[in-house]
């Protein structure tokens, strides 16, 4: 992906940092942060990240064992408390202590999701109702380029689509 090649000091990356900081004070979040898989296979880095409402260094991690691999596989994640006992091999920096963990995938075209969006909360996130918000913004153009490939799949034009209401569809934790 070309957006892994940009430095985060280019006008995408200032851009990227000011939407982490809007969405962790927008959802009283401790953390946020965009990632995108990095040259290195199997790995993400961060493109912006957000601790404290301050920006922070950018950080790369392994994808296997992180809730970001089920967001990456699934389009969309949320763990309300927990997160680190959920997820025992993730490899986040130490600074980052989510316990509670919601995270978007960002849609491609076509093809695999070109990264991911994510906030995370030390003890708790705000409610399902606002969280659905955020992932249908992020996460319904997703579903539907997904559903519009699989041969026979509902689409959005086709009866049988589900209708999503907030709260509803999280992925439990593993």
């Amino acid at each position: 992906l070309e957006i892994a090649r940009l430095p985060s000091n280019t006008a995408f990356g200032r851009l990227c940092r000011a939407v982490v900081r809007q969405l962790a004070i927008a959802f009283d979040a401790t953390y946020a942060f965009v990632a995108v898989p990095d040259k290195q296979p199997g790995r993400l880095r961060t493109l912006a990240v957000c601790i404290d409402g301050a920006d922070a260094a950018d950080f790369d991690y392994e994808l296997a064992g992180s809730p970001c691999a089920e967001v990456m596989r699934h389009g969309e994640l949320r763990v309300m408390r927990d997160c680190r006992l959920a997820y025992p091999g993730c490899r986040w920096p130490p600074l980052l202590q989510i316990d509670a963990y919601a995270g978007v995938a960002l849609p491609a075209p076509s093809g695999p999701a070109l990264g991911l969006l994510a906030i995370g909360d030390r003890q708790r996130l705000p409610s399902a109702d606002v969280l659905y918000q955020l992932q249908r913004a992020l996460g319904e153009p997703i579903r539907r380029d997904r559903a519009a490939r699989r041969p026979g799949s509902p689409g959005p034009d086709r009866p049988g689509t589900p209708t999503r209401r907030p709260g509803s569809g999280s992925c439990p934790p593993p």
